[in-house]
């Protein structure tokens, strides 16, 4: 995982997403707000959500540490 707080963005490697017939892949997503990042940083394992925007990005719109 990279982390680039000054673009909002973030690199995450996932498991397939079956909803969307994706395989288990690395993948830079945008994030919807600078906060999400805060406590975010690269080699951490993090459970998220995204949506995909008017502009065709997904966007990651919840992130956070697993407990």
């Amino acid at each position: 995982m990279a982390v680039d707080r000054d673009l909002q963005k973030i690199k995450l490697a996932h498991g397939p997403i079956e909803s969307l017939n994706w395989g288990a892949m690395k993948m830079l997503f945008s994030v919807k707000k600078t906060e999400l990042l805060k406590n975010i940083k690269a080699g951490d394992n993090v459970n998220f959500s995204f949506i995909k925007a008017d502009d065709g990005r997904f966007v990651i719109t919840e992130l956070s540490n697993p407990d």
